[in-house]
């Protein structure tokens, strides 16, 4: 679900929603999001390339 912001919106969300939790998990390459933990690869081989590209940028504007 794309959520009232679009696209955009939800790579934000879902980026704060793993660095809440604990952003050195980022380094580590580990996430947790909703409660659930994953590896980074995971989250990875759930997106497409592009969804995965947005998602890293979020992440690291968030995290500059």
């Amino acid at each position: 679900m794309k959520g009232p912001r679009g696209m955009v919106g939800l790579y934000a969300d879902l980026a704060r929603d793993i660095i809440e939790i604990d952003p050195s998990l980022i380094s580590k390459g580990k996430a947790e999001a909703n409660g659930r933990s994953c590896s980074l690869l995971e989250l990875e081989d759930l997106l497409d390339e592009t969804e995965w590209e947005e998602l890293d940028r979020a992440i690291h504007e968030i995290i500059a």
